[in-house]
Parts: C-alpha cells; sequence; structure tokens
C-alpha cells in the first residue's frame, strides 16, 4: 500500500532539513483553538511503515493532529519508523505526559534527535484558554523541566515550539525570556500556515511579522551562548542583527536590470511566473529605528537589486537620521550611472557599495549578467561613486562563464582602484533544474586549477578572500595547491547537514550546505564548508577525498 505523504521544511536543529512529516491521529488530551484535528483518522502501525519506507526523506517528524505521546502504540511507532530506515526523528507535543516521570524518562530512553514542546502563553489561564484544559499550563512546565532534567544532551535537542495567535500577541519576548531560564536548545516560531485550523487564525500571519521581527532580534541578542533558534515564516523576517559589530543586514526586495544565471531571485520568479516583489521601505523602519537607539551604527542593505528601489532615497535617509553612520548597499552599480542619483543618495546617508565584478570584460561580465550594456555601466557607476567621495568594494561571483577570468577581474579592479576584492564566491544552486544549474556552477576541482595559473600572490588573496570557505580542504590537498593557507588562514566552517539529494523547495534553501557522502569517515569533516546543493547529482562524488 502506498500512501500519499505530506512534506515541508521544518528549521527545527538544521535550518533546511527536509522532513517526512507524519500526523498519527487518534486522541488528543487537549482542544487547542488552532487545531482541528479528526479522532476518527489513526494510522496503524503498517501505515506508518509504509509511509517512512516510500519517503525519500530519512527524517521523521511525528507532528500535531493529536496527541503522540498519549497513544498506546508511541513506542513500538518509534521502533517502526527505525525499522523502515529513519535516520532522525522528531516529535511534536504538548509536553503534559512528561509530567509523569516514567513517562520522561521511557522518552529519554528512545534517544530522539528533536522533541518540540508547545507553550501558547506564559500566563496560566491564557494556555488553559487556548488549550481548552484547565491545569494544562502546570503540568507542560512540569513535564518540560522532566525531561530537560533526564534527556540525553549531546544526542536529543529540545525547543519550545510557540505558534502565534491572537491570545498571545505581544508575548512572544517573554516566552523567550522563559526559554532561556528553562535550558533549551531553542525556540521554534511557528507560522500559522503550519498549524492545522487555518481559519482559527489565518488573518493573524500579517499582523504578527513585526512582533516576529522583534523576537528575532531578541532570540540573535539572548541565545549566542551555543543556543539555536528558528522560524518557520522566514520570509517574514528580512532583518538580521550582529550585535558583535553592532550591524545590521537587511534584505530589500525589489528587480534588477540585471539577468544573472545564477540569480535565485529571478530563477524563482521565473518558475512562478510572477513578477518581481516590491517591498515598501516603511515597514523597515521601526526595527532600524529600535536598532539605532541601541548603538548599532552599520547597515547593509542586501538582495536583489536595492538602488533601483522608488524609495531607497528615502530608507538611506531614514537610517541615517536614526544613528546610522555606516551604510552599505550591495548593488551591480548601474544605478550610479546617473551622477545626480549618486550625489543625491551620497547626500542621503549612504557611504559604501560592494559591487559583483563578474568578469575583466564586458564581453564576460555581460554574458554572466544576461544583459548587454551592464559592464559599462557598472565601470560608469563605480568612477561616480568614487568621485562622490562613496567607499567602493567590489566582490567576485565565479562561474563556468568567467573562471579563466579570475586574473582579468584582479587586473580591473586595480584599474579601478580597488584591491584586493571584499569576497570571492561560489553561487548556489537556484533551481531543480540540474541542466541550469551546471550552467554556471563550476567544479570545484576546475577552480583550484585555475587558481594555480594564476601568480601565488593573487591565488592566495582569492583563497584568503573567500574560496577557502567555498571548497572542501581535500580538493586543495588533492591538487597539491594551498592546502597549509587554507588550513591556517581561512574561516572553515559547516553552514548547515542535509543529507546528499533534491531539495524539495527551490530559493533561499537551496543554499544550505551538504556534507558529503565521505563526511563520516573523514577527519576534517568539522573544518569543512560542506559542498553546494545538487553539486552531487551534477558532479558525482569522484572529487573528493575524505582524510582517514
Amino acid at each position: 500500500m502506498k500512501r500519499k505523504v505530506k512534506r515541508k521544511k521544518t528549521d527545527t536543529e538544521s535550518e533546511g532539513q527536509n522532513a517526512c512529516i507524519i500526523r498519527i491521529g487518534g486522541g488528543c488530551n487537549q482542544k487547542c483553538s488552532y487545531c482541528s484535528y479528526d479522532r476518527s483518522k489513526e494510522l496503524s502501525l503498517e501505515d506508518i511503515y509504509d509511509i517512512v519506507v516510500n519517503s525519500t526523506e530519512r527524517f521523521v517528524m511525528l507532528e500535531c493532529q493529536g496527541e503522540p505521546l498519549i497513544s498506546p502504540m508511541f513506542v513500538d511507532i518509534i521502533h517502526t519508523i527505525r525499522r523502515a530506515g529513519a535516520v532522525r526523528i522528531g516529535l511534536v507535543t504538548n509536553g503534559r505526559m512528561l509530567a509523569y516521570e516514567r513517562v520522561a524518562l521511557l522518552l529519554a530512553e528512545l534517544k530522539l534527535d528533536i522533541v518540540l514542546i508547545t507553550i501558547n502563553h506564559i500566563l496560566p489561564e491564557v494556555h488553559d484558554k487556548v488549550t481548552g484544559v484547565k491545569g494544562s499550563f502546570e503540568q507542560t512546565v512540569k513535564g518540560l523541566k522532566n525531561f530537560i532534567a533526564v534527556r540525553h544532551k549531546g544526542s536529543t535537542f529540545v525547543y519550545i515550539r510557540f505558534v502565534p495567535i491572537k491570545e498571545n500577541r505581544g508575548f512572544l519576548l517573554s516566552i523567550l525570556d522563559f526559554a532561556i531560564k528553562s535550558g533549551v536548545n531553542g525556540v521554534v516560531i511557528d507560522s500559522l500556515q503550519n498549524a492545522s485550523n487555518y481559519d482559527a487564525g489565518a488573518e493573524l500571519r500579517d499582523s504578527s511579522k513585526k512582533d516576529l521581527i522583534i523576537s528575532r532580534r531578541r532570540l540573535e541578542e539572548k541565545f549566542k551562548a551555543g543556543l539555536s533558534q528558528s522560524f518557520s515564516d522566514a520570509g517574514s523576517l528580512p532583518i538580521r542583527f550582529h550585535e558583535e559589530e553592532k550591524a545590521i543586514s537587511m534584505v530589500l526586495r525589489t528587480g534588477c536590470k540585471n539577468a544573472c544565471n545564477f540569480c535565485t531571485t529571478r530563477i524563482v520568479q521565473e518558475e512562478r511566473n510572477v513578477g518581481w516583489p516590491l517591498d515598501k521601505v516603511d515597514f523597515f523602519f521601526k526595527d532600524i529605528s529600535f536598532a539605532g537607539q541601541k548603538g548599532f551604527e552599520t547597515l547593509r542593505i542586501v538582495a536583489i537589486e536595492p538602488l533601483e528601489h522608488p524609495d531607497i532615497i528615502k530608507l538611506v535617509s531614514f537610517a541615517s537620521r536614526s544613528g546610522f553612520s555606516q551604510i552599505e548597499v550591495w548593488t551591480s552599480a548601474r544605478a550610479l550611472k546617473d551622477r545626480k542619483f549618486t550625489g543625491d543618495i551620497k547626500k542621503a546617508g549612504l557611504t559604501s557599495v560592494d559591487v559583483p565584478l563578474m568578469g575583466g570584460s564586458a564581453t564576460i561580465h555581460d554574458e554572466v549578467t544576461g544583459s548587454r550594456g551592464a559592464f559599462e555601466e557598472t565601470i560608469i557607476g563605480l568612477e561616480n561613486a568614487r568621485s562622490s567621495g562613496l567607499n567602493r568594494k567590489i566582490h567576485f561571483i565565479l562561474t563556468v562563464q568567467n573562471l579563466n577570468d579570475m586574473d582579468g577581474m584582479i587586473e580591473t579592479g586595480k584599474v579601478l582602484g580597488i584591491h584586493p576584492p571584499s569576497s570571492v564566491l561560489i553561487p548556489s544552486a537556484s533551481s531543480q533544474n540540474l541542466r541550469q544549474v551546471k550552467s554556471f556552477l563550476p567544479s570545484y576541482t576546475s577552480v583550484v586549477r585555475e587558481l594555480k595559473k594564476l601568480s601565488k600572490e593573487k591565488a592566495e588573496i582569492l583563497v584568503e578572500m573567500g574560496l577557502g570557505n567555498n571548497i572542501p580542504p581535500c580538493i586543495f590537498y588533492k591538487e597539491k595547491a594551498f592546502f597549509n593557507l587554507v588550513q591556517q588562514k581561512s574561516k572553515i566552517r559547516i553552514n548547515g547537514y542535509l543529507k546528499e539529494g533534491n531539495l524539495s523547495q527551490p530559493g533561499a534553501k537551496m543554499k544550505v550546505r551538504v556534507k558529503c557522502v565521505f563526511s563520516g569517515r573523514c577527519k576534517m569533516s568539522d573544518a569543512c564548508p560542506g559542498i553546494h546543493a545538487m553539486y552531487g547529482q551534477i558532479y558525482g562524488m569522484g572529487e573528493f577525498l575524505p582524510f582517514e
């Protein structure tokens, strides 16, 4: 028997992790206002086995539609899921059964990877009203404490799950404070699109966005000591706060004259047959003002092409008045060919631009950007930026088309008086179309071999400015090139953990790195940046040499 499997993205422990969602149904010991489950739809062990076996995902999440811990088959369900081939298992629970120490011990012994415990409010009477059960808050909190005390700390991650609804609007920060004191690994703020009863709270999604952004800031301020955070509705969270350097980065969605072959937004918009998104700048004002009051000094405006937004000067001016002394825009600089516009935005408060250079000549740059005349306008824009007093940076994005022109890009930067580049990147997969991704994503070996053709000084600059963080160290070792430099100076880090294979959603999630098939026996696995999503499907795994 084959059963249709419902899958969704889950950002519990590793952002971008695919999961097979199983809602076992059956009974529940609560009647939450935002949930609408059907008691009559209870899966058998055979059903569950079939779902896992027929799923392409090896991470299984038991979620909603009943309370799994009251099922008399719960232990058998876990064993069945493992027998069917699951590598990781997660659980969403209201936590009340964990108030019984024997149940908490039993769950700990099962050694699940992730446990999410739902708390709707820090006020007992409001939580109980939402769940429809008096005394449920007290039981849930006791269950959380019991499980925290007995869970296996290296292997089981515990999160508080919070669903924003009408009854708890405005209390997100209190939930975060509660979470910090409770000793959990993090918080999952579950958007209402993932709640079962869409009709009960769908109108709250837009009105909750500002609260969610405030919560993200609070999480990033408070959860720096090894704790993590997660949001199911990442599209509602366009501002990231970097406490250490007193900087914030914001994504401003708008159109773009370029049509770069690797551009995530362009590909997604075309696949969905929709126009370019356009954010309202007023949406960001509250958070920019808050950050300015807290002493943040640097604002980076990133994403598509911020300088083409009709209200970019208004946004920059507001940020400057809010106390930001450094305002940087990532831009193609084509808009800066207009001297008046360049002067106006400099006067508004812009201090710096960081510009991608796709080639050392118009032929190559225009081929990558998909726009004739782009190189000339970019160069004019950079010259206007110089004459107006703006600080200028350039970064390189290496593709199949410009890989053999790295020397040309460096020399062009020198002619412009901008050297070294601020960063050197290899673009991520932006689509599930393998042919499309292969058209721009170069193999790691080909990049290192082109590096070896450069002078030692130029090659080392490119490695230090980013390629050491983009390419697994075993490639440098195998090619006998720059391996010691990669070890010494590159800020190598793991960007994510996914199984090798297709991702089910294009866009930002495609940018999460994956581990190669040798990571389990490679001694340098923890020092590897991983590989691009879909890389193995395009180039295979023959390049990689595990350190044993």
